[in-house]
């Protein structure tokens, strides 16, 4: 955990997840990246609900060939409302904008990226 902790404050927050496509296939298959970003969201409306926890557990268990009290602590980090899952599925500013910036310094060739509405559609999202 020291070591997690460190990345956190060394460069930010990176969620646990997160998604992109090129803006050419997302034009072409909107519907369908709407369908997957409402499908997303309410799955993670399940996974955050307190009702579901135990079962969220053991699906997490069978599926992740995970021993139960295992299963049980990854659940607790992924629905950590900070480092988990973004709770309805936001796009995250600040974890992009932290890796606009390790882009920026550590990427070759180099080029300077620093507005994240540059590469967000917020149409999607919001449809």
């Amino acid at each position: 955990m020291a070591g997690r902790q460190r990345a956190l404050t060394r460069r930010g927050l990176l969620r646990a997840a997160g998604g992109a496509a090129r803006r050419s296939w997302a034009a072409a298959h909107r519907t369908e990246l709407i369908g997957y970003i409402r499908a997303h969201r309410e799955a993670l409306s399940w996974l955050y609900s307190p009702a579901n926890r135990d079962e969220g557990i053991q699906l997490l268990a069978r599926n992740a060939n995970l021993p139960p009290q295992l299963a049980a602590e990854a659940h607790a980090i992924l629905v950590d409302p900070e480092h988990g899952f973004a709770p309805a599925a936001s796009p995250d500013f600040e974890g992009i904008r932290t890796v606009l910036a390790l882009r920026t310094q550590y990427a070759r060739p180099r080029k300077i990226l620093t507005n994240p509405l540059g590469y967000v559609d917020l149409s999607y999202y919001l449809s």
